[in-house]
């Protein structure tokens, strides 16, 4: 039995269509999706399109990420002064208007964790950042794993959120994590989209990682087409330096225009993160340590 673990897709659709293309070559029983379908790419309604073809094509098992939890939570329709905070908010405004009332039916109905069993094997339980919560990152030999994993009887533990592949055993119980379908973190392959098959081997279930190359080109045309550098301008800029490469993270430049805001204003509030100090993030960040890909990118502060 096979069964495809994909997470993190954050309406990259074209590298999606993409995974699915791929998947379409192998022998497939069954598709586990971990959450985060909308995010920091413009196909949020494609995105959701991809996912209901699935399931007419494949028994999918579908549960939530942190990304349907900032929809649900109404920071896209509230708040108007918060418009002054683009690169903070913009992206969660831009996922909010592009929802479909069958997209909201959709991820209304999805819960945060699944368990699921297939004849003959170990059961899989499904969360997107952990067992005890949505936004819990697991990584391999940390201190706080013995709870976290304890936090389920299962034996196997797939879960996503941290944009990072990992397969590892701790504490009687085994992780797998496909990494990212839409936008990968692991060194090496900020642009590729990874993913993994699990085969069940008797009763226990091995997996297999992969990854398949992204057209930069064609994602970044596809985020100008729809001016995610103006709907979100620093944070549109971080995902595309992520793409190419950069060494860190969207999360990570925001936490910097965060601390630079407290020093400068001795508070900071999020999303009351000024644009200056976003900018003077993403320089350190990005344009001081990395010139040469700053180079290659194609969104710019106009």
């Amino acid at each position: 039995m096979n069964i495809a673990v994909l997470s993190d897709i954050h309406a990259n659709y074209i590298a999606f269509r993409k995974v699915i293309e791929f998947l379409k070559t192998k022998d497939i029983d069954a598709i586990c999706l971990l959450g985060d379908y909308s995010g920091e790419f413009a196909g949020v309604q494609e995105t959701f399109d991809l996912i209901y073809e699935l399931q007419t094509q494949y028994q999918v098992y579908i549960i939530k990420g942190n990304k349907e939890d900032y929809l649900m939570c109404g920071i896209g329709d509230k708040h108007p002064e918060w418009d002054a905070y683009p690169s903070t908010v913009g992206m969660i405004r831009y996922n909010h208007n592009s929802m479909r009332e069958k997209d909201w039916e959709f991820i209304k109905s999805l819960s945060e964790t699944l368990t699921v069993k297939m004849d003959g094997t170990e059961e899989l339980f499904l969360c997107h950042g952990s067992p005890r919560a949505v936004k819990e990152k697991i990584y391999e030999g940390t201190p706080k794993n013995k709870d976290i994993l304890h936090a389920t009887q299962a034996k196997y533990i797939l879960c996503g959120h941290t944009h990072r592949c990992m397969n590892f055993e701790e504490h009687g119980k085994h992780v797998f994590n496909p990494g990212s379908v839409g936008d990968s973190l692991d060194d090496g392959k900020h642009e590729y989209s990874t993913f993994m098959i699990l085969h069940s081997v008797g009763k226990e279930w091995e997996g297999e990682h992969f990854c398949l190359q992204q057209d930069l080109d064609e994602l970044v045309e596809d985020m100008m087409n729809h001016q995610l550098h103006d709907i979100a301008p620093y944070w549109s800029l971080c995902t595309e330096a992520c793409m190419r490469g950069v060494a860190t993270s969207n999360g990570e430049i925001l936490e910097r225009a965060m601390e630079i805001t407290e020093e400068e204003t001795g508070k900071c509030n999020w999303p009351a993160i000024p644009e200056e100090y976003w900018a003077r993030a993403f320089r350190e960040s990005v344009i001081d340590r990395n010139p040469e890909i700053y180079k290659e990118m194609r969104l710019k502060i106009k």
